[in-house]
This record gives structure tokens, C-alpha cells and sequence, in this order.
């Protein structure tokens, strides 16, 4: 009868092992997720950002290369036909006010 309840531990015990191991993999898994997922928001701020400083660069006259130039027009146009304002980003880190008018 021992040999059974020792049988029974070590299964049990391998049992726990493998969920520990289990486990370890899935936050593995996830840390490198959101490791990518850090990395490409970093990449669409910085492309955000070249892109508002090629804006203001334009937009002060400064000479761009034609093709960025002609996109930047292409997207200036685009606003002054939907009658979208230049675009006004919101520095990161900032609260944004609410302006809406809801009631309770």
C-alpha cells in the first residue's frame, strides 16, 4: 500500500510541476507580447512625430523633398475638403478637457 501512496505523490507532484512549468511559459509568452506591443506603439509615436515636424517644417517654408512635400499638400487638401482643421495632436502625457455637454 505504500508503493501506491508514493506512486500517487510523485504523479501529483509531477502533476504540479508541469502546471509550474505551464505557467512560466505563458508569462514568458505574454512579457514578449507586450514587449512588441511596446515597441510598436514607440514606432507609431515616432513615425507621428516625424510626420507633425515635417508638417511644421512645410508649413514654415522649409525646402522638403518633392515626394513629401506633395503629400503633405495631397493632405492639406484633403482637410480643407472635409473641413478638418490642421491637425492639433494632443502632447502625450496631457489631459485633454472634456467639452462635451452631457447631463446626468
Amino acid at each position: 500500500m505504500a508503493g501506491f501512496g508514493n506512486g500517487m505523490k510523485r504523479r501529483f507532484f509531477a502533476g504540479v510541476e508541469a502546471l509550474g512549468n505551464k505557467a512560466a511559459h505563458l508569462a514568458q509568452c505574454a512579457r514578449e507580447k507586450l514587449e512588441t506591443l511596446n515597441a510598436e506603439h514607440q514606432l507609431e509615436e515616432l513615425s507621428l512625430k516625424v510626420a507633425r515636424e515635417a508638417r511644421r517644417l512645410w508649413e514654415s517654408g522649409e525646402p522638403l523633398p518633392q515626394p513629401i512635400s506633395d503629400l503633405l499638400m495631397e493632405q492639406q487638401q484633403l482637410e480643407a475638403q472635409f473641413g478638418k482643421p490642421e491637425a492639433e495632436e494632443t502632447p502625450a502625457g496631457e489631459d485633454v478637457p472634456d467639452t462635451s455637454d452631457e447631463t446626468d
